[in-house]
């Protein structure tokens, strides 16, 4: 990983899913989608869509804890991760790491199709 990525997308597959390697690309100012590995479990910090009506208030929840109980199956939030950085010189430090997660929920499988994280890359992918 280096200067290369900088504007980037990187569309990876969940054999490459790795925090680590989402948070080096991010700090090297380029932008990745992937979906969301099954065992994964974000903490929502923040929700990025506003809807009228009744609505559930997701923040400070794990996306575990809300998904059974999304009507509109969309979520937009900023989530927060903790994952371990490479060993060097024989430590290895935990890190956290914030990305934005947009996720269609697939209520007849019970599971995410699609997670996008990283602050800028989704909206380019909207205008597309």
């Amino acid at each position: 990983m280096g200067p290369w990525l900088k504007d980037r997308i990187l569309l990876t597959d969940l054999g490459f899913y790795k925090h680590n390697t989402f948070a080096r690309i991010d700090e090297n100012g380029g932008f990745f989608i992937s979906r969301l590995k099954g065992k994964v479990d974000p903490l929502i910090i923040k929700n990025n869509r506003t809807c009228r009506g009744r609505y559930i208030d997701i923040m400070g929840k794990k996306v575990s804890e809300v998904i059974d109980n999304l009507k509109r199956q969309v979520i937009d939030a900023e989530v927060e991760v903790e994952f371990n950085r490479r060993k060097y010189k024989g430590k290895q430090k935990r890190d956290v790491k914030k990305f934005r997660m947009v996720a269609i929920y697939n209520t007849e499988e019970k599971n995410i199709i699609l997670i996008s994280q990283t602050f800028l890359q989704i909206d380019l992918m909207l205008r597309i």
